[in-house]
């Protein structure tokens, strides 16, 4: 799960929760630091990715952004989205488990730690 607040965007680092409630540190590069604002439209909570439509009634309180009433991506609707966006690139499609191992730095793999 990864929030609004949770962003460090003067760092570009954030602390994301993991599978059984660990936390870890991850950074970006400066081509998402770029999209960040155009993605957060001037959002200040809520989670990072939304979906198109408002979230039905029976979503937790804490998956849906409060400005739009928009719901949490889930995992399956990021993955279907990555492969049918990524499809027409050379091996593609590609899966989220791939994107994972690709461009993303952890800080444990870099010579500068972010602070975050």
């Amino acid at each position: 799960m990864l929030d609004v607040p949770d962003l460090d965007t003067a760092n570009r680092c954030a602390v994301v929760t993991r599978k059984g409630g660990a936390r870890e540190v991850i950074a970006w590069q400066t081509a998402t630091t770029r999209l960040l604002p155009r993605m957060l439209a001037g959002r200040k909570s809520g989670p990072l990715f939304l979906t198109d439509r408002k979230a039905r009634p029976s979503v937790a309180t804490n998956d849906i952004d409060p400005g739009t009433g928009r719901a949490r991506l889930s995992y399956r609707r990021a993955a279907e989205l990555f492969e049918a966006h990524t499809a027409g690139y050379t091996g593609g499609p590609y899966t989220l488990h791939q994107l994972r191992h690709s461009r993303l730095i952890k800080p444990r793999r870099t010579a500068r730690r972010p602070r975050c």
